[in-house]
């Protein structure tokens, strides 16, 4: 169903709470995988270290071709659900499956089949989440046009983003107590691979796509753009490159981050248990926080918040340097603190990049929905790539042995390693954001001059 939806419209809270499940239900998967894919390819499947961060990489190349291409069809699309929200119904159940099979390693076959049967689940996986999560993120920005009730519904999509991320370590933590690693990881996958396809149909279930009355949309050609001019639109849109890029260094620094936290609790400090209880809290962590951020990008704008959020990581990452290698609670409350930083951005992207839409759609007169979602995430894909070939690479250069006492010289390598860079990246994400120059106030005036026709 489409319904013509003014700029200044309400959106309910039933609306945003229907729209916020489905990110419950992705972040079962994309948590998941983040928090322990890597792991389980070199401590449970047994790859080597290059070649788990390879096969890692894979993926994220793959979404590099496949999310913007998904963002071109879903906009395309024209069923009665609407653009985006058949994608929804028919995509659930698919990724549900791949996740499970991501965590189904062939253990009785010859270790290169093992590998290829790790590559093979893992495209499938990230097809499959493509499918779903580019036309979900798109359903959000057709669900309200206002910059600051965008805001609000970035703040529930993460909250309950965090709440799908808690329960997914919640699970595998536990599991992981009572059995070994390779069975725990199994459950948890079928667990979330279930319940995550139930919550994305509901948001499916429970949203309306809006459409935005004006002038392209009054001839039938909105969302409708040649692929050859796609790349003239986007260098036209400042704000966008502004925004993926800051966001392109900021996923470095975070799946650095992410990936090292296991062997820093693991080897560095001889405490794995408490890098189960590190990992629950940072997931929880954003529970308190993301409320915090969204008071604070509706208070003081979007581009302070979110150079404020890279100020809070900085000073957060330092104390993790200092303390990071020799005491298991400060290096846990540094984490949490990380954390936190970081779900400025969550908030921020999911807030600002529909602004950027706009902004675009106001100065091409042509407007991409899925299609910039697609190249924003493709662009994230790629920096989650380059981070886990990055660390696989790294671990070899370092000397890591999995399940094995590792060198006091690989200790200190893996600890600086996953605390300069990501301190470095932030820094310069940074640098890129101050230069972004959407406010509340002309975005409203370009969604007058959209409204009023006069693109």
């Amino acid at each position: 169903m489409n319904q013509t939806q003014k700029p200044t419209s309400t959106l309910s809270w039933r609306a945003m709470l229907n729209y916020g499940v489905g990110d419950m239900g992705l972040n079962f998967y994309w948590q998941g995988a983040g928090y322990f894919l890597l792991y389980f390819y070199t401590d449970v499947v047994g790859l080597p270290n290059t070649t788990a961060g390879i096969v890692y990489a894979i993926g994220g190349f793959v979404d590099a071709i496949s999310d913007p291409a998904m963002g071109v069809i879903a906009d395309r699309t024209r069923t009665r659900w609407g653009r985006y929200r058949p994608y929804l119904l028919f995509g659930a159940i698919p990724l549900g499956i791949s996740f499970m099979l991501l965590f189904t390693a062939p253990w009785a076959l010859p270790a290169q089949w093992v590998i290829v049967g790790a590559i093979v689940t893992h495209i499938v996986f990230r097809l499959c989440y493509t499918a779903v999560s580019i036309p979900y993120g798109a359903l959000g920005a057709r669900l309200t046009f206002n910059a600051t009730q965008r805001t609000r519904l970035a703040g529930v999509r993460m909250l309950f983003g965090a709440i799908g991320g808690v329960l997914i370590v919640l699970f595998a933590t536990s599991f992981r107590n009572v059995m070994s690693d390779k069975f725990a990881f199994l459950w948890a996958s079928a667990f979330a691979g279930i319940v995550g396809a139930g919550l994305i149909y509901l948001t499916f279930a429970g949203t309306i796509e809006r459409r935005l009355s004006d002038a392209s949309n009054q001839q039938g050609v909105s969302n409708s753009y040649a692929v050859n001019k796609i790349a003239t639109l986007l260098l036209a849109n400042k704000p966008f490159i502004i925004l993926v890029a800051s966001i392109f260094l900021l996923t470095i620094a975070n799946m650095i981050i992410i990936k090292t936290i296991l062997y820093r609790f693991e080897y560095i400090l001889k405490a794995p248990a408490a890098g189960g209880i590190a990992i629950i809290l940072m997931t929880a962590a954003p529970l308190l926080a993301i409320p915090c951020w969204v008071w604070a990008y509706m208070k003081f704008d979007k581009r302070p918040a979110f150079l404020a959020g890279c100020g809070f990581t900085l000073v957060s990452l330092v104390a993790l340097y200092f303390s990071g290698q020799h005491n298991t609670f400060t290096a846990i409350t540094a984490y949490v603190f990380i954390a936190i930083g970081f779900s400025a951005f969550a908030v921020g992207f999911w807030s600002i990049l529909p602004d950027t839409i706009d902004y675009g759609h106001w100065k091409s007169g042509r407007r991409m929905e899925s299609g910039l979602i697609g190249f924003a995430s493709a662009t994230q894909k790629i920096a989650i790539a380059l981070a886990g070939l990055t660390v696989g690479l790294m671990l070899d250069m370092f000397g890591y042995q999995a399940n094995h006492e590792q060198q006091q010289e690989t200790l200190n390598a893996l600890h600086n390693f996953s605390v300069l860079i990501p301190i470095l990246l932030i820094f310069l994400s940074g640098i890129v954001f101050s230069l972004y120059s959407i406010t509340s106030k002309n975005h409203a005036a370009i969604m007058d001059k959209i409204a009023n026709n006069k693109t």
